[in-house]
């Protein structure tokens, strides 16, 4: 993105509305809803929910089994469609671990963009029947009933509805919608960047009430702001790069909740007197996510000596404890320091 681009989206936000030019004649504004206009709102969605008159309407549970029943929707798309953001994660992290190698970078961008490509094809397959249930219907009304209220002419005052229909304001509202992408880009660069840091010395960022796009800045800023002081802060390529910088938070994520996991372990093997002061532990697990889990606590070592002793089982079939190479090199190693502690008269 520009210079000028970076330029005009911080100045949209940071006034808080939407400028409007309507048939290159009449210039409205959408402002942002009032606590009390998005309370009404609420409560209108509430209304036409429960409104006796739309009883005939779907659920979106109904909808979705009647999509079943039509096989608009199967049960292997609803599967795919729960694995994917699984699947995009691990392939951001793979792309942060391979921050230095460009050929490898291609192959995960291009596994990466047709995952998210699907899962946005399997979403909009999944709700493309919403606007025919009592959700979509209310939820339109309560779209209709803030536009209502915040479309305005540039002195502030109420629009009066002579033209244009609250349909047409609620398409440009959602086709000006400021994506996440661009959000980020803004958090960490200029003049945004610069502007942030000068607000936060006054404890006051924006003016009045804070508006969702105000919000959703602030808080990717808040977030730039913790990851740059981070002890280990990754180089300006990974900040720069979405999918990349997502790879890392993820990655971080995932060490501190195996480190938690392994802290809570070890704090409960500790206080049982039989197995504190053992080198190894086995821990009984009843589904292959638990065993998962449990070899993720194990130290890179550790998780050495199992691939080891797994691939000798493999080769083998059965194996006694003290078959197992690295119990071999444990008493090889034993075996010498005991013969250098005689030579040394211990």
């Amino acid at each position: 993105m520009d210079r000028y681009q970076r330029d005009f989206f911080i100045s949209r936000i940071d006034a808080g509305y939407l400028r409007w030019t309507v048939n290159n004649k009449l210039t409205l504004k959408i402002a942002p809803p009032t606590k009390d206009i998005i309370y009404e709102s609420n409560e209108e969605y509430i209304k036409v929910y429960n409104d006796i008159e739309f009883e005939d309407l779907m659920t979106e549970e109904e909808s979705l089994a009647l999509m079943i029943s039509s096989g608009v929707w199967t049960s292997k798309m609803e599967a795919d469609l729960e694995k994917l953001p699984e699947n995009i994660d691990i392939l951001k992290v793979e792309l942060y671990e391979a921050m230095y190698k460009k050929g490898v970078q291609k192959k995960l961008r291009k596994y990466l963009a047709v995952s998210k490509a699907e899962q946005n094809k399997l979403n909009g397959i999944k709700h493309s029947w919403d606007h025919y249930t009592k959700h979509g219907l209310a939820s339109f009304a309560r779209w209709q009933y803030v536009l209502e209220n915040t479309v305005m002419y540039t002195d502030n005052t109420p629009y009066n509805w002579e033209h244009i229909n609250t349909l047409t304001a609620l398409s440009h509202y959602q086709s000006e919608f400021i994506s996440e992408d661009i959000i980020r880009e803004l958090a960490h660069t200029e003049p945004w960047s610069n502007i942030w840091q000068v607000r936060k010395l006054n404890s006051r960022v924006f003016d009045g009430e804070i508006t969702t796009d105000q919000m959703r800045l602030a808080s990717w800023s808040s977030m730039y702001d913790s990851v740059s002081q981070y002890p280990d802060c990754p180089p300006k390529s990974v900040l720069d790069d979405d999918d990349m910088m997502d790879g890392w938070l993820i990655s971080q994520r995932k060490d501190k909740e195996k480190e938690s996991k392994r802290h809570e372990v070890e704090t409960k093997l500790s206080s049982n007197e039989r197995i504190s002061g053992a080198e190894e532990v086995f821990l009984p697990v009843n589904i292959h996510g638990e065993a998962k889990e449990i070899m993720d606590l194990n130290n890179p070592h550790g998780q050495m000596v199992v691939a080891t002793r797994l691939k000798q089982v493999a080769e083998k079939g059965r194996v006694g404890l003290m078959e197992f190479s690295d119990m071999k090199q444990k008493l090889r190693m034993a075996f010498n320091q005991k013969g250098i502690d005689s030579m040394k008269g211990k």
